[in-house]
């Protein structure tokens, strides 16, 4: 879709006139993409805002969420990146098709590739989409229904913590019946209960540590029997 305003013209609007595209960019890579602060966060809150209000133009949901995710691509933080978990809680989650899309989305990110994007992104799942208890039953299982490869579903496991056991548990159980994800299943547990909102049944985690088939040196075990 062509938009009316150019993300230049945006800046422009928001009264910021000695600003580019590139130069935000360039300042924000310097930081290694942290949280923007100062003028650069305004910028691009006041940009994502203004998208998910439709203050610039009246567009619908499909393509508020696509020019969200443009804007996180050019800017990858996290300044970013919860504004697109705002706009699910505000519009998306009401449209059951749109809700997928975005599912499938978002798991194009946790990829090997250590890239700005997928940290800004593996960040908003973390503490936004799946910690939040209004939207985490609805983003777990969508994004498990939205058949994550290998890759991206253990770097989900990884930030599943605050998810509530009974949902992960399922899954857990599968896992332990494959001695090949056993690694994988240990990190999530342990992830779980090192995760200050973690959600972990001890009992179940302890019969989990006593029978995966891993050697006493993996990390993850070593704490794990330790820790509980």
């Amino acid at each position: 879709m062509d938009y009316q305003y150019s993300l230049q013209d945006m800046i422009g609007l928001l009264g910021y006139k000695d600003v580019t595209p590139a130069d935000l960019h360039l300042r924000l890579q310097a930081r290694d993409f942290e949280v923007p602060e100062g003028r650069d966060w305004r910028i691009i809150n006041g940009i994502c805002t203004g998208v998910i209000d439709n203050e610039w133009e009246d567009i619908t949901p499909e393509h508020q969420i696509k020019r969200l995710f443009d804007v996180l691509d050019i800017w990858p933080t996290y300044s970013a990146a919860t504004n697109i978990h705002e706009l699910y809680v505000v519009t998306v989650q009401h449209d059951t098709s749109l809700s997928g899309w975005l599912w499938a989305r978002l798991l194009t990110y946790l990829t090997p590739e250590d890239s700005p994007q997928r940290k800004a992104i593996e960040y908003v799942l973390w503490v936004d989409f799946l910690e939040d208890l209004p939207s985490n039953e609805k983003a777990w299982f969508g994004l498990l229904d939205a058949n994550p490869n290998k890759y991206a579903l253990e770097r989900l496991l990884t930030l599943s913590g605050p998810v509530p056991y009974h949902m992960k548990k399922p899954l857990y159980e599968r896992l332990f019946q494959q001695p090949e994800n056993h690694g994988i299943l240990a990190e999530a547990i342990a992830h779980s209960v090192q995760d200050y909102f973690g959600s972990i049944d001890r009992k179940d985690a302890r019969r989990y540590v006593s029978e995966l088939q891993l050697p006493a040196s993996n990390k993850f075990i070593k704490f794990l029997r330790t820790a509980l």
